[in-house]
Formats: structure tokens, sequence, C-alpha cells
């Protein structure tokens, strides 16, 4: 849709809106929060990972690391490289 604006909600806000949902059922959500029910339905999927972040971040952002063990390592690297020139 041209011209529409797309905005991003808080954990605490989408954690409300599922507990609503749980209880009323994804439509009549939607027309209470004034929300897509397509944005319920995937909410609903995150919710053991939304129950865990901070409730004012407003979204899990980006994806995964594929080698999040060398990223670690990679960081220990940097902070003990910097460590080390100080």
């Amino acid at each position: 849709m041209p011209g529409k604006r797309r905005n991003s909600y808080p954990a605490a806000f989408k954690l409300q809106v599922i507990k609503f949902a749980e209880e009323n059922g994804n439509r009549l959500s939607t027309r209470e929060y004034k929300i897509d029910e397509t944005n319920v339905q995937h909410w609903r999927k995150q919710k053991n990972v939304l129950g865990v972040i901070n409730l004012r971040k407003r979204a899990k952002r980006g994806r995964e690391p594929f080698w999040s063990q060398l990223e670690i390592q990679l960081k220990n690297w940097v902070l003990q490289s910097r460590a080390l020139h100080r």
C-alpha cells in the first residue's frame, strides 16, 4: 500500500496483545488494538522470545549469527588487544 506508515511496537505491547488474543481470539484483538491480524499471528509465534527480552525493546532485530563461537572469540581478541595497547 503506497503511503502506509510502518509501525514498531515494544515487547510489552506485543505481550499485552498476545494475552488478549489468547483470551478473545486474533480478530477481536486486531479490532481492539487497531493492528493487522498477521502481526498478532506472528507475535503469538514469537511469544517465548518476547517474554525474555527487555520489555521496552521494539523488536528482536537482526538474525542469529552464522558463527556465534567465532564472533565471541573475535570479540574477546579485540577487547584483549585494546587492553594491551592502552
